[in-house]
């Protein structure tokens, strides 16, 4: 999976969290300005991609997520930082399972 498939899935839960089927995002729009998106659903949005993609996202991390193109970067990196080639099988599979 690339990027740009990832971005479209993290659109996707966020869609979910915020109940906004009809919610159009550029990548590198401010996630807070352009939803209205709150702390708690900020939350609520990490916790589904820690869940998602079997990775932890610590408060720091969480806190420069703004952008989808940032929160898909991330998830990338902690993919990528996993051990048993995690990051290639997702790629290969579109599952974060091994």
């Amino acid at each position: 999976m690339g990027k740009e498939e990832l971005i479209g899935k993290l659109l996707a839960y966020l869609k979910e969290t915020l109940r906004k089927k009809d919610l159009q995002l550029d990548p590198e729009d401010n996630l807070m300005e352009k939803t209205g998106l709150d702390s708690m659903g900020a939350i609520e949005f990490i916790f589904k991609l820690e869940e998602e993609f079997d990775i932890s996202i610590d408060d720091a991390e969480a806190q420069k997520i703004q952008t989808l193109n940032r929160a898909a970067e991330l998830v990338l990196e902690k993919l990528a930082g996993k051990q048993g080639g995690l990051h290639e099988n997702y790629a290969a599979t579109g599952s974060p399972q091994v």
